[in-house]
């Protein structure tokens, strides 16, 4: 296995280090994949905005698309929810990986100690399940504004100030954690399988250090077996985040709407925009893992150096 990587059992990252590499990774992530992160949660929420409708206005990756540019203002729409995502990306990058790495050298150092092994697999699945919690707990209100922003379908930016102050002038503080139960069930669930597939995938190949890439596809491919497997969970949060009780919505809870998915759309329901996320998150968990990983090397160069 390559010696650097920071990811690996028993590596050890420094706090300070981690915090600036998590950070970088996930503002490049999210600047990337924006575009895709609308188009999705915009499929997401096409049933519950218009439940009654015969003919869907999204429908499809390339007619959201073009639906989004002609009718809202152009292509610089499919960043609506940019400020509080990218706000979101960065300190969820610093608090999952600062987590990882510190639980990482604890759990190591605990293992060593009471001379015992925990398999890799089970070890990186432990580390992101609880990684994915703390990051979740930390970001989420700014998940929730960009859910609120993304699903704006006016041709103005609604403001990342004016949605928080609608919020607690209507819904109160709570609202900022609408969906956090479903959240934190889903991400702990989604990180646990990320990193376990990760690192599983990556250990693979005896010729580790020959093949350039095998960071990104094993992101890659690790991203695509957590979303998959999880998705059900996503759509039902983003559902949860824009629910308005104060505009006359029934109360709903987790429940109340994955019956309602059911009864009006089916098993497939649950994995309505899987298409866009899929697009969406294999990659940016392919770019967040490998920039953490290259700025990592590069801080650690820099401090050799200083």
């Amino acid at each position: 296995m390559a010696k650097d990587d920071h990811l690996r059992q028993g590596a050890t990252v420094g706090v300070a280090v981690s915090v600036t590499a998590g950070s970088v990774s996930g503002m490049v992530a999210r600047a990337v994949t924006a575009p895709l992160d609308v188009i999705k949660i915009r499929l997401q929420l096409e049933s519950y905005y218009n439940s009654h409708a015969k003919v869907p206005q999204y429908n499809g990756i390339i007619p959201t698309l073009k639906k989004i540019i002609a009718t809202e203002g152009g292509i610089k729409r499919l960043w609506k929810g940019n400020i509080p995502a990218e706000i979101m990306y960065m300190l969820y990058g610093a608090t999952q990986f600062t987590c990882y790495s510190t639980v990482n050298t604890f759990l190591t150092q605990t293992e060593n100690r009471h001379n015992f092994k925990v398999p890799v697999s089970l070890h990186s699945l432990i580390l992101g399940s609880v990684s994915g919690v703390f990051s979740t707990l930390v970001s989420y209100p700014f998940d929730v504004l960009r859910t609120r922003l993304a699903s704006n379908r006016s041709k103005h930016f609604a403001s990342m100030f004016g949605c928080s102050i609608d919020m607690l002038k209507h819904e109160g503080i709570k609202s900022f954690y609408s969906g956090i139960g479903t959240a934190v069930s889903g991400v702990s669930l989604s990180m646990g399988l990320t990193f376990f597939a990760y690192e599983f995938l990556r250990n693979l190949d005896s010729h580790y250090d020959e093949l350039a890439f095998i960071e990104p596809i094993s992101g890659f491919m690790a991203g695509i077996i957590a979303k998959s497997s999880t998705f059900p969970l996503d759509l039902i949060r983003r559902r949860l985040q824009v629910h308005r009780k104060w505009l006359g919505h029934e109360r709903e809870t987790f429940m109340t709407i994955s019956k309602k998915i059911f009864i009006r759309e089916g098993l497939r329901g649950f994995y309505s925009g899987l298409t866009p996320a899929l697009l969406k998150t294999a990659p940016t968990t392919a770019i967040s893992i490998w920039t953490y990983e290259y700025v990592v090397r590069g801080l650690e160069k820099a401090q050799a150096f200083g």
